[in-house]
């Protein structure tokens, strides 16, 4: 092996490591990260323009919504353990007799 590639090599390996540590940071800062939220049917058109607002201002955030019967996303919560983020119910008595505890 001549000298010239002895020093060949080592610059490229390092070029190549320090490519791919600036590849693989950039990943971790684009990566979106999710909210989800349940909540009632009847909070669909508030919570869309909600979600339409927070995410031109936070474009790594992904917001997650379902929505159904105030009941029904409690009880995903507390009796099907679905994970959330926000729980927004129509009802108030709804979180006080499905989610909070005893």
């Amino acid at each position: 092996m001549r000298k010239k590639d002895r020093k060949v090599k080592p610059f490229f390996i390092s070029t190549l490591l320090a490519a791919t540590m600036i590849v693989w940071t950039v990943g971790l800062v684009t990566a979106k990260e999710n909210v989800i939220i349940f909540h009632a049917g009847s909070l669909t058109v508030p919570f869309a323009q909600i979600e339409k607002d927070f995410e031109v201002r936070h474009p790594h955030i992904d917001i997650l919504r379902e929505s159904g019967g105030s009941t029904k996303m409690a009880r995903m919560i507390s009796e099907l353990h679905k994970p959330t983020d926000i729980m927004a119910s129509a009802y108030f008595k709804v979180i006080e007799k499905t989610l909070m505890p005893r």
